[in-house]
């Protein structure tokens, strides 16, 4: 039976990402079989999926996203660059993600805003 074995092939991955200045927010990815490989079909199956809406006592109201996750090391739509689990994979191409920057020949701060060097001078008057 086909209902059956869209079912059975569900798998759920939730991601934890922190927002900028507030509460983190969850985010699920809904892995599954889709009934058909007919394009039009397959299409108006995702419509159907992205549709739902999903209602919890713990986390409130979830939908569909719009814009998909794109990771800039992987290329996948289901996690960001900060989650892409491929740089902890021996052999794989780029720096792993908990790499630091490389640090600066030599000591001092950065040159950006509220420095001494640039336009301006410490006084405000230009």
């Amino acid at each position: 039976m086909a209902v059956a074995a869209v079912l059975n092939s569900l798998r759920v991955q939730s991601i934890l990402m922190g927002q900028h200045g507030g509460t983190p927010r969850l985010y699920w990815n809904l892995y599954l079989t889709p009934p058909t490989h007919h394009i039009r079909h397959y299409e108006e199956w995702i419509d159907l999926i992205r549709s739902v809406v999903f209602r919890t006592a713990l986390y409130g109201t979830g939908t569909s996203i719009e814009v998909p996750f794109r990771c800039s090391r992987c290329g996948a739509i289901d996690h960001p660059a900060g989650h892409c689990p491929f740089p902890e994979v021996q052999g794989w191409i780029n720096p792993p993600v908990n790499q630091s920057t490389p640090q600066r020949g030599r000591g001092g701060t950065p040159r950006g805003k509220g420095s001494q060097r640039g336009r301006g001078n410490r006084r405000g008057r230009g």
